[in-house]
């Protein structure tokens, strides 16, 4: 476990009343405020990559079957 959780979760879960977190201090935790918002997983990246090809194919498939209509080329 990493460092910052556990110091998170001594906070916590210390058996000493007055030593123990309030819930205002855990909800203002820097463990559960991170500064960064949260980055896509790496999964997610390649399913928009991947949508985003698929998109840009059909629109370009779409395109070309548009103008062979206009020169008559298509049955």
């Amino acid at each position: 476990m990493h460092a910052d959780t556990i110091t998170f979760l001594r906070k916590i879960l210390t058996d000493d009343v007055e030593a123990r977190a309030t819930i205002e201090q855990i909800k203002n935790d820097s463990w559960l405020v991170p500064n960064t918002p949260p980055a896509l997983s790496l999964r997610r990246k390649m399913i928009d990559k991947n949508n985003s090809e698929a998109q840009q194919m059909e629109y370009c498939t779409t395109e070309k079957r548009r103008r062979l209509e206009v020169l008559g080329m298509t049955d």
